[in-house]
């Protein structure tokens, strides 16, 4: 069994979110295994791996010819969305990078008109998915599925999203934490927020009093995670 094979968690679970039969992208590849494994598997039909760096494309090729996918699976240089042409597939998975950086490729594809064949979006941000949360309001795209796994020791948030007919509106935290995620409440979400939450009163204890800014900043994240733990 070679590596392509053998996925991990987190890109298993972002496989499973993938509409089967679907055409997919897949931004930010690397090795080009989540895409290997989909196609192999008969899960999507074909699939572009796109990367922003020539070096792991040139691995990712090298993947994809021993796995002897060479005429199902393109690869492509590209920084983000940006040689990605309209309906080449209807997935566009983006994931494996900070949220910051996930919300700006989603905000830049869609002004260049990436997005107007409304791909279904498979996101994974590592940090800052409030960022992503809020970018897909503004570009129309409502949350339609969103969990957290915990795949060797680390939390990951996995985001579904589609087009939506009306505008999407959160509240504040509903794009901190997810509405899907604050609706189901299931325990391995709770285990996070309860991280979380000793996470920020860990800072919260140890910050200086001078520091009276980041100090209010903290004391309402706390009182967000509060209010949804207590729901």
């Amino acid at each position: 069994m070679n590596k392509t094979d053998e996925l991990s968690l987190r890109l298993k679970s972002i496989a499973n979110l993938i509409t089967p039969g679907n055409r997919m992208a897949d931004i930010g590849t690397d090795h080009a295994f989540l895409p290997i494994y989909l196609v192999k598997n008969h899960i999507c039909p074909s699939a572009l791996a796109m990367d922003l760096r020539e070096g792991p494309l040139s691995i990712a090729e090298e993947h994809i010819k021993d796995a002897g996918l060479s005429d199902r699976i393109e690869t492509r240089l590209s920084d983000g969305l940006n040689d990605y042409k309209p309906g080449e597939t209807e997935t566009i998975v983006i994931a494996g990078m900070g949220g910051d950086l996930i919300a700006d490729i989603l905000k830049r594809g869609s002004k260049a008109g990436s997005l107007s064949e409304k791909p279904e979006l498979v996101l994974s941000p590592h940090t800052k998915a409030y960022e992503v949360r809020k970018e897909l309001c503004n570009i129309g795209y409502r949350i339609t599925e969103e969990t957290v796994l915990k795949d060797d020791g680390k939390y990951y948030i996995l985001i579904k999203a589609n087009v939506s007919d009306e505008d999407p509106v959160l509240s504040e935290k509903q794009l901190q934490y997810g509405p899907e995620m604050i609706k189901k409440k299931d325990p391995l979400f709770l285990e996070y927020l309860n991280r979380q939450l000793k996470i920020k009163k860990d800072i919260l204890e140890g910050m200086p009093l001078e520091n009276k800014e980041r100090t209010e900043e903290l004391k309402h994240d706390i009182s967000v995670i509060e209010e949804v733990l207590r729901g």
